[in-house]
C-alpha cells in the first residue's frame, strides 16, 4: 500500500484520479477509465463503482472515520481521513 494520506480540505491527484476531502465527503474525479473501491479500517468494502467517461465525477459521503480508496486499475491505495 502506498503511504499517502489525505485529511479534511485536502486534495491529492493520483495517476489521473483526483482525491479530495472535505466537510464529510469524499469527492473522486478521473479523466480515464478506471475502477475505484473504498474499504473501511477492517477489509469491508463500502463503495465499488466505475469512472467511463472522459470526465467522470463522483461524491460520497460517509461517517467519521478511515478509508482507504483504491485504485484497481493500478492497484494503488490511497488512506482517506473523515473528520
Amino acid at each position: 500500500m502506498e503511504n499517502n494520506l489525505i485529511t479534511a480540505n485536502h486534495t491529492v491527484l493520483e495517476q489521473n484520479l483526483k482525491i479530495q476531502v472535505s466537510s464529510g465527503y469524499i469527492h473522486l474525479e478521473s479523466k480515464t477509465q478506471k475502477k475505484i473501491k473504498i474499504y473501511n479500517t477492517v477489509g469491508k468494502m463500502m463503495d465499488e463503482f466505475e469512472f467511463i467517461n472522459q470526465k467522470s465525477t463522483n461524491t460520497l459521503s460517509y461517517p467519521a472515520g478511515i478509508y482507504f480508496v483504491k485504485d484497481v486499475s493500478t492497484n494503488k491505495t490511497t488512506r482517506v481521513v473523515i473528520k
